[in-house]
């Protein structure tokens, strides 16, 4: 999901349960939980550092 992020500026605009459902996660709290244990911030934090540049 982090490649996909940085590469794909639609996928940016996914919410959490299409990036969950996209990732092949069971559920949006289990993709969160994931995401926020590999990178240490929420996915939209995330997302609006990419943004930033």
């Amino acid at each position: 999901m982090i490649d996909l992020l940085k590469k794909d500026k639609k996928a940016r605009n996914y919410t959490n349960a299409a990036l969950a459902d996209e990732g092949g996660f069971s559920s949006t709290q289990r993709f969160a939980s994931a995401f926020f244990a590999r990178t240490k911030m929420p996915t939209s934090y995330f997302i609006d550092q990419i943004k930033k540049g």
